[in-house]
């Protein structure tokens, strides 16, 4: 399972400006073609209601996963792991979501 952590500096990074899609979780849900609703952190089965920025690496590439809002806010600063079957999706990527509308 791979271990990932909150990307830092993402809160004026808008799903609308980069791809149109009208959240992070739905630029998720159809960029992966994501039939999965619940949350992607290992263990956890809330709904998924967002879609959290995060990176493999400290300043590497951003990626979106569809989290709870309670893994979402629980996880700051720190590692963790997500399911083996995520789907990390790139943050700026044009070309994904807008190919599964």
């Amino acid at each position: 399972m791979p271990n990932v952590h909150h990307a830092v500096g993402t809160a004026n990074h808008r799903s609308q400006e980069v791809c149109g899609c009208p959240s992070w979780v739905e630029h998720w849900r159809r960029s992966a073609g994501a039939q999965r609703r619940t949350c992607v952190v290992h263990g956890c089965q809330n709904r998924a209601e967002v879609g959290a920025h995060v990176e493999l690496r400290t300043g590497g590439t951003w990626y979106i996963i569809g989290m709870c809002q309670s893994c979402n806010l629980s996880y700051r600063g720190e590692r963790f792991r997500v399911d083996e079957r995520t789907w990390l999706v790139e943050a700026a990527s044009l070309d994904t979501c807008v190919r599964r509308r």
